[in-house]
C-alpha cells in the first residue's frame, strides 16, 4: 500500500489543521457492519495504519451535535471514505456531503469508483455523478484502489488522485512463500 508518508504524518499530528480535541478521533465512512469481511478488513486496515489515533465509524446525529456545542469541540478531527466501491453511488454520497458540510476535512483512502457502464446506469457524460464531483473537488486528499477508478475520476475533472491499492494489502507478507 503507497499511501504517502506526508499524509499519514500529518493526519497523525493534524497539522494545518484547526482541531483541538484532546484525543484525535477519526470517523470512518464504509461498508461496515453488513457481515462483508473484505470492507470489515479494510476499516481495520485503515485503522492500524493510523494507529494510535482512534478511527470511529462516523454517525452525526443529534446528540453528537449537542454533545459538541456544549464542549464547544468537533468530535472528529476528520472524516475518512474508506475502502469500497463507494464513489459514484448514492448510498454514501448523502454521509460524505454531511461530513464536508460540518467537518471540513475529508480524506479518501483507496476507495473505488463504481462505474456506471459496468451498472447499466446513465450518468452524466463524464460517468461521474455531479454531485460526487462536487464534493470530491472539496476533499483535502483523494486516493483510489486502482487506475480504472483514477481514470474515471479524471475524466470528472479531478486529477489530484493517488493510486494506492486496496488497503487491505497493508496485511499482506512483503515476500510470498510457496
Amino acid at each position: 500500500i503507497d499511501f504517502p508518508l506526508t499524509l499519514l504524518t500529518d493526519l497523525k499530528n493534524k497539522r494545518n489543521f484547526s482541531y483541538g480535541f484532546p484525543r484525535k478521533k477519526f470517523g470512518y465512512i464504509g461498508w461496515l457492519g453488513k457481515k462483508n469481511i473484505g470492507d470489515e478488513f479494510l476499516f481495520q486496515a485503515i485503522s492500524r495504519l493510523l494507529y494510535p489515533l482512534p478511527v470511529l465509524q462516523y454517525k452525526l446525529t443529534d446528540q453528537i451535535k449537542s454533545y459538541e456545542k456544549f464542549i464547544r469541540k468537533k468530535i472528529y478531527a476528520g472524516v475518512l471514505l474508506g475502502g469500497g466501491t463507494l464513489i459514484n453511488g448514492d448510498v454514501y454520497l448523502s454521509q460524505v456531503q454531511e461530513a464536508l458540510e460540518h467537518y471540513k476535512d475529508v480524506f479518501v483512502l483507496g476507495s473505488g469508483v463504481r462505474d456506471p457502464g459496468f451498472w447499466g446506469v446513465e450518468y452524466e457524460e463524464q460517468g461521474i455523478q455531479k454531485e460526487w464531483v462536487d464534493v470530491l473537488k472539496k476533499c483535502k486528499y483523494i486516493s483510489v484502489r486502482g487506475p480504472e477508478s483514477k481514470r474515471l475520476l479524471e475524466k470528472a475533472e479531478i486529477y489530484n488522485v493517488q493510486v494506492v491499492g486496496d488497503p487491505a494489502l497493508f496485511f499482506a507478507d512483503k515476500e510470498m512463500n510457496n
